[in-house]
């Protein structure tokens, strides 16, 4: 009866971790600033908080993410014009080829990897920017701890 007690014990302790990890990196976390720009970064998000979350900045964004993300939130048709400044795709270096179709006034780039993308974010600008980093997919987590070295 004891072994059963806790491994049962154990079981629910892991769940809990698990769902404690899990929680920790769900939503929008803050970053501070980069050459005076705003960052945020964001693990797993649903396309239509995104959309909500980028049309409530009050700056425009420089927006790094996924390919996959990217065309989603754009075939949802949920943001509103001009809030995005600079699109990075860091796992598409052709993301811009094959995605002229996005006829709105923004500055497209594609890389290979999120590192290569990262520099990117050192772009001086005329004006203030918020920097947002989404990840998605299989690397989701080695690309936020490159975040968190560099910006931490």
């Amino acid at each position: 009866m004891e072994t059963k007690s806790t491994t049962q014990t154990s079981a629910l302790i892991e769940s809990r971790n698990q769902s404690l990890t899990e929680m920790n990196q769900s939503g929008i976390k803050p970053f501070g600033k980069h050459l005076g720009n705003d960052v945020f970064a964001w693990i797993n998000p649903s396309i239509a908080d995104l959309a909500n979350t980028i049309n409530s900045f009050p700056f425009p964004v420089m927006w790094f993410g996924n390919s996959e993300t990217i065309k989603s939130l754009f075939e949802a048709d949920l943001l509103k014009s001009g809030k995005i400044q600079t699109l990075v795709s860091y796992d598409n270096a052709s993301f811009y080829d094959e995605n002229k179709f996005l006829d709105f006034e923004t500055n497209l780039f594609g890389c290979n990897d999120f590192s290569m993308a990262m520099q990117f974010s050192s772009l001086k600008t005329d004006n203030q920017n918020v920097l947002l980093f989404t990840f998605t997919g299989e690397h989701a987590n080695d690309n936020y701890e490159i975040l968190k070295q560099t910006f931490q």
